[in-house]
């Protein structure tokens, strides 16, 4: 299965090209990355990487994969950020009672200028 958590997981290894360096920085162990990236390639039939004792490279599937996940991710990171913003505007009709010499003279002064 694809999920978003396995997208980032297969972003970060494929830009840090190191199993244990990701899991170091997402704080967990490294068999839980390699278990991601297994499932991740599974889920899509192809091999991102090219594994070796010291190096982890993106294949040629792996490269067209990252290009468009990174896209993918980008999207849903600017996504959070616009709802995050949306969330700490205030927007609606504000209603106020007051009498009508106050309203006239602080409520129609202040929103003309």
């Amino acid at each position: 299965m694809v999920t978003l958590e396995r997208l980032r997981t297969f972003a970060r290894v494929a830009e840090r090209g190191n199993f244990s360096a990701v899991a170091r920085e997402l704080d967990t162990g490294q068999p839980t990355i390699t278990r991601h990236v297994r499932e991740l390639e599974e889920a899509l039939g192809v091999q991102l990487f090219s594994r070796t004792t010291r190096r982890v490279t993106l294949t040629d599937e792996g490269r067209r994969f990252y290009d468009s996940t990174y896209q993918v991710l980008q999207m849903v990171e600017q996504s959070c950020e616009d709802v995050a913003v949306a969330r700490g505007q205030l927007s609606g009709t504000v209603r106020v009672s007051c009498t009508a010499a106050l309203g006239v003279r602080y409520i129609t002064l202040s929103t003309t200028t």
